[in-house]
């Protein structure tokens, strides 16, 4: 229970207004089921009054997941931002101009006919190592954009792994 109560004093303080919610619906829930009913159980004020905590439960339910989603995704996505400047860079060769930029990334052209592959970008890293797709992204990741670029093996384009220098 320690470490789940240590995990949620990291979330961010936007899990507050849901938590609350869900914990109050709780709370009224748990006293209403304690205490007796005034009016008779099939009256309909309190079937609405069940009704109506019982939505506010699920609202608060489904917000804290959300909540959480979103804390434990973007933590994933900043510990890969830190790390990926140690992963080897990608030397992207392609027949056509591609839509890639970003911080780091150059591209070199060379118009000679004996080239297949006129266009060469640099400063790229793979983000996740996949078969016949790879995903890339700019070398400075995380600190400019968080823009990824997918790239499918193919004829037009060639792919070489080049081993990152020391950090």
């Amino acid at each position: 229970m320690l470490l789940l109560a240590g995990h949620i004093l990291t979330w961010p303080t936007a899990i507050a207004g849901p938590l609350a919610i869900f914990l109050g619906a709780a709370v009224i829930g748990y006293r209403r089921a304690l205490i007796p009913a005034v009016a008779p159980l099939g009256d309909t004020s309190e079937r609405l009054a069940t009704l109506v905590l019982v939505g506010l439960g699920l609202m608060g339910f489904v917000l804290v997941t959300e909540q959480y989603a979103n804390h434990v995704g973007r933590t994933i996505a900043a510990n890969d931002a830190a790390t990926l400047r140690s992963q080897p860079e990608i030397l992207l060769h392609s027949t056509k101009k591609l839509d890639i930029a970003g911080g780091g990334v150059s591209l070199s052209y060379d118009p000679s006919p004996d080239q297949y592959f006129h266009y060469r970008y640099r400063g790229l890293r793979e983000l996740i190592p996949t078969h016949g797709l790879h995903i890339l992204a700019p070398a400075d990741w995380g600190r400019t954009s968080w823009t990824v670029f997918t790239i499918r093996e193919s004829a037009s384009t060639r792919i070489d792994i080049i081993n990152a220098p020391p950090p």
